[in-house]
C-alpha cells in the first residue's frame, strides 16, 4: 500500500504516483484538511445513507487510514484510474470502503479553487488488475 510515510522515504517516486512533488502535496494537504473538516461539520446528513444525523460528526467508526493517506490514495487513483476492487486490494480495504473514501475526498477537493481536476470519464480505460497497475506504474513496486 502507498502511504505518506512510505512515500516520504522515496520522494523521487511521488511525481510518478500522484503527479506532484511531496512539497506540493503538503501544500495541497494543508488547504484540503480545512476544506474537508469544514465540509464534514456542515453536513446535516450522514455520508453513506444521506439520512439525518443522530450523533455528532466523528462519533461513528474511525477510518483505517489517516486523512493524509486517504488524500494520497485519491490522488493515486486519479492518476492510475484503477477499479475500486484493485484499489481496495492495494490498501487492504473492501471495495465499498475504498469507493466511500474516494468520494468523500473528491467532494472536498472539488471545493478547492486551487485544485482543478476532471473526474475520469467512462471512456477512460481502467486498470483492472494489480499486475496492470504495476506494469503501468513500475515505481509502485519501489514503494510497496
Amino acid at each position: 500500500m502507498v502511504t505518506y510515510d512510505k512515500l516520504r522515504k522515496k520522494p523521487q517516486v511521488a511525481n510518478s504516483l500522484i503527479g506532484m512533488s511531496l512539497n506540493e502535496f503538503d501544500e495541497l494537504y494543508a488547504e484540503f484538511e480545512s476544506a474537508y473538516t469544514k465540509r464534514r461539520r456542515s453536513s446535516p446528513q450522514t455520508h453513506r445513507h444521506q439520512t439525518r444525523r443522530q450523533r455528532r460528526v466523528g462519533a461513528g467508526r474511525k477510518h483505517q487510514y489517516a486523512l493524509r493517506d486517504r488524500l494520497l490514495m485519491t490522488l493515486f487513483w486519479l492518476r492510475a484510474y484503477m477499479t475500486y476492487e484493485v484499489l481496495g486490494f492495494m490498501y487492504d480495504l473492501n471495495k465499498t470502503n475504498s469507493e466511500d473514501n474516494l468520494k468523500a475526498v473528491l467532494d472536498a477537493l472539488a471545493d478547492l479553487s486551487q485544485f482543478n481536476f476532471e473526474r475520469p470519464t467512462a471512456e477512460r480505460t481502467k486498470l483492472r488488475s494489480l499486475q496492470a497497475v504495476m506494469d503501468a506504474f513500475p515505481d509502485v513496486r519501489l514503494v510497496i
